[in-house]
């Protein structure tokens, strides 16, 4: 998947957590799944492929066979608080 945080200033990054669930597809059943990743400071970064656009991925092979479902979390914290978070272009290969 590709993240940005929209704060062009830089002071005020993202922070998410993405979960991965075996059981149901609603917030609550993604918040008690598995802790796959968790990003500190996504941020605008030019260097991050051009428009400031971080790609990122993980590696879902323990969970083969199985349905699952996938949560990402925003869990910036206020203040300084980034809130504008873009995540785009989510792709699951086999």
């Amino acid at each position: 998947w590709n993240a940005l945080s929209f704060t062009s200033s830089g002071n005020y990054p993202d922070d998410y957590n993405v979960h991965v669930s075996t059981t149901t597809q609603d917030v609550a059943g993604c918040l008690s799944g598995e802790l796959i990743l968790a990003v500190d400071d996504e941020q605008w970064r030019e260097s991050a492929g051009g428009e400031g656009i971080a790609s990122r991925e993980v590696d879902l092979s323990a969970y083969s066979g199985q349905t699952i479902y996938i949560g990402f979390h925003l869990v910036t914290t206020d203040p300084p608080g980034g809130s504008s978070l873009g995540i785009d272009n989510i792709k699951i290969f086999n």
